[in-house]
């Protein structure tokens, strides 16, 4: 009788450490799942801008015609600054700038899931 008490308690026991160690497998997954995630995000995010970057770059007048476009912007405001470039060079300054953003939304998606910490996240965002 005593023996069958204690049998059904170990039993018990026995179960909830099974019980634990799956609920503990299954966060190891998910952390797992995320960081494999956050991978594969960075990888495209750095193909992608790597590419808007050097269509970008690899034209001769990129860096006369950012400033210019710069100066257009204050001058004349975003959408006359894309007028004035003309369709080629406003088609550069897109590749450029959509290269920043993905460079950026990729800082966000790692912060937000926990890869980069917070003083560096505020750092890149120049606060």
């Amino acid at each position: 009788m005593n023996v069958d008490i204690i049998n059904k308690w170990l039993t018990l026991v026995a179960n909830i450490g099974v019980l634990i160690g799956i609920l503990f497998l299954a966060y190891e997954i998910q952390l797992s799942r995320n960081a494999t995630l956050a991978e594969v995000y960075q990888d495209r995010a750095e193909s992608r801008a790597s590419l808007d970057v050097q269509v970008a770059l690899n034209s001769p007048v990129f860096h006369e015609m950012l400033f210019e476009f710069d100066s257009a912007v204050r001058e004349f405001g975003p959408e006359a600054a894309v007028i004035k470039l003309g369709e080629e060079r406003a088609y550069l300054v897109r590749r450029y700038h959509q290269a920043l953003l993905i460079n950026f939304d990729n800082v966000v998606f790692q912060y937000q899931n926990g890869f980069i910490s917070e003083p560096y996240y505020e750092q890149l965002l120049g606060g």
